[in-house]
């Protein structure tokens, strides 16, 4: 296996967007700040097909029972760079094209590349997705890719170290992951390439759809339990109905719907599905 090179560069991103939809509330949510300082990562040597994904969990609180609609990410040099796209999948896809949630085909001369003169390599764009996709239990991937068709010097340090990393918050051993076609087989956990650098993608989260069981949360919680929550409601995580009583619920809870931690009236916390 050919060695995996970063270039000395770093940097933080530009403050813009480009190719997106109108924005809708949400948050964004990775493994990085934003702005952040950012190290360039590639096979230094020849063309190659690159793809970076982050997996966001449907166990983390900030995010459960919520959806992603779009993801931030950075490019450099377009003018040699073909296949462009960004994708959401519950798995990670072999190529872009075949990721099983969505794929959006992007245009590299509409994006924005190149590198920051103030924080280095990379400049940001946010895309969005057709609609939210709720995040199940097991989370979802989301993540881009391209082909790089030309290399032209050693010093082609755009072209030979077109993907971003940057170093925030520890992720676990299933968090941040890289794929380079050429160099390595298959998809890398960026844990096992460095001590802890992650891929510089941020999700877009938003609140989950409401209509129809689209919090995923019957399919994955209670598929185990052979239970069925009925409509709109309140239920423990075994699909059983919970009140507002003074031996339940604190009437002073969020009612949001969504997996969320409730007060009970004994002072103690629980997982609690809102319908």
């Amino acid at each position: 296996m050919k060695k995996i090179l970063i270039s000395a560069a770093l940097a933080i991103a530009a403050i813009h967007s480009t190719n997106a939809q109108q924005m809708t509330d949400g948050n964004w949510w990775g493994y990085i700040p934003y702005p952040c300082e950012r190290i360039d990562l590639g096979n230094g040597e020849e063309p190659d097909s690159y793809q970076a994904a982050i997996l966001v969990p449907g166990y983390e609180l900030d995010v459960r029972g919520k959806a992603i609609d779009g993801i931030r990410f950075y490019l450099r040099g377009t003018d040699y760079m073909t296949d462009l796209g960004v994708w959401v999948s519950t798995q990670l896809p072999g190529i872009p094209s075949v990721a099983d949630t969505e794929f959006v085909p992007l245009d590299p001369t509409q994006m924005n590349g190149g590198d920051d003169p103030e924080w280095g390599p990379g400049l940001v764009n946010e895309v969005y997705f057709s609609k939210p996709y709720v995040i199940p239990k097991k989370g979802l991937y989301v993540g881009y890719g391209f082909t790089i068709t030309q290399v032209e010097s050693e010093s082609d340090w755009t072209n030979a170290y077109p993907l971003m990393t940057a170093w925030g918050a520890a992720p676990n051993d299933n968090a941040s992951f890289v794929s380079m076609t050429q160099t390595m087989e298959g998809w890398w956990r960026m844990t096992l390439l460095f001590e802890n650098p992650n891929v510089c993608i941020q999700a877009h989260i938003v609140d989950a759809p409401e209509e129809g069981d689209d919090t995923g949360i019957e399919n994955e919680w209670m598929k185990d339990e052979g239970r069925k929550m009925k409509g709109e409601g309140i239920y423990d995580l075994q699909g059983r109905p919970v009140s507002y009583g003074s031996n339940s619920i604190s009437s002073s809870t969020s009612t949001k719907k969504g997996i969320q931690i409730f007060r009970m009236a004994d002072g103690s916390a629980k997982k609690i599905v809102v319908r």
